[in-house]
């Protein structure tokens, strides 16, 4: 079983709308917590590594949940995740 991840924007010039390739699901085989997600997201597509986590961490315009269940800024790399999980990735507000 894999991981689908759904990303979305409001804005339609945010790098989030277009990725990937104008697709809002992506399906990743296996990760052991969000920093791994990313990282394998990042490697596929590295453009967005600066957009929603330069520096590390996660930009505050940028939320993300598993399972419909939101994850706090501070723990986002060490949240577990596994096959069958349901990542959403959400820009909420524009970048200032």
């Amino acid at each position: 079983m894999a991981i689908t991840v759904t990303i979305c924007s409001v804005d339609r010039d945010s790098p989030l709308s277009r990725f990937p390739n104008g697709q809002s699901t992506v399906t990743i085989d296996s990760a052991r917590d969000m920093a791994d997600l990313l990282g394998q997201i990042t490697a596929l597509h590295p453009d967005l590594k600066n957009y929603l986590t330069p520096e590390g961490r996660v930009m505050d315009f940028v939320l993300m949940a598993v399972n419909d269940d939101r994850i706090r800024q501070r723990e986002w790399e060490a949240t577990p995740i596994g096959d069958g999980d349901r990542i959403s990735i959400v820009q909420v507000s524009g970048v200032v």
